[in-house]
């Protein structure tokens, strides 16, 4: 990636939490042409890992 900023919200919501992954991205030159389909997997990524933090935490 040319550039890569992934900024983190927690915030206290009653007795949840919840956790905001806001990610922006420049793809390199050759992979601009893929940058669609890269926004899917990272989008992917993210929610696999709230999944995994919903389920460790409860």
């Amino acid at each position: 990636m040319r550039a890569w900023t992934h900024d983190r919200t927690v915030e206290a919501a009653g007795e949840r939490t919840i956790v905001t992954d806001r990610v922006a991205f420049e793809p390199r030159l050759p992979l601009r042409v893929a940058g669609p389909l890269l926004k899917q997997i990272i989008q992917a990524f993210f929610a696999h890992r709230h999944r995994r933090l919903r389920r460790y935490f409860g």
